[in-house]
């Protein structure tokens, strides 16, 4: 038996926990360019090092990715995992840790990136959200824009 998990956008995958309470502890990704980007980050309990699942579709519902892997120990159910929000940065002022909501304030620190790359002091790895392309730029912002007002307010 097979488990797909499929996607109409990004989101980031910590772990995957089987109804028998184990993890996962490997998967085959597909090979097609909507991938996740590295599955070595969802091997065992969620540990906040997440994968992305889906690619560079930014039009509406567009399907955008997915991965498929073998169900392990005969589990009726998987629970996927994801601890954080794509563009989800920092919380108010005096709260450097994402919140769990994508608003005024993380687009206020994506700004502050707005055209940087490894060589620049502000560099943040996570607004590099569209491509690994070490730079921010406008396919970042429309991935973020995708993800504005997604999650609970604080």
């Amino acid at each position: 038996m097979y488990y797909v998990i499929g996607s109409r956008g990004q989101f980031l995958l910590d772990s995957i926990k089987g109804s028998d309470g184990s993890y996962y502890s490997s998967f085959e990704p597909d090979s097609g360019a909507y991938n996740v980007s590295d599955e070595d980050n969802i091997l065992g309990p969620p540990d906040g090092q997440c994968a992305i699942v889906g690619g560079d579709i930014f039009w509406g519902d567009e399907f955008s990715g997915y991965i498929y892997f073998t169900n392990p120990n005969n589990w009726k159910g998987i629970t996927v995992i994801t601890t954080r929000i794509i563009g989800d940065f920092c919380g108010p002022p005096g709260s450097p840790e994402p919140d769990g909501y994508v608003d005024y304030w993380d687009l206020l620190y994506f700004a502050q990136r707005w055209h940087t790359d490894p060589s620049d002091t502000n560099w943040d790895s996570r607004c590099d959200l569209a491509e690994e392309d070490d730079y921010v730029d406008y396919w970042d912002l429309l991935v973020f824009a995708k993800n504005w007002h997604i999650g609970e307010p604080p």
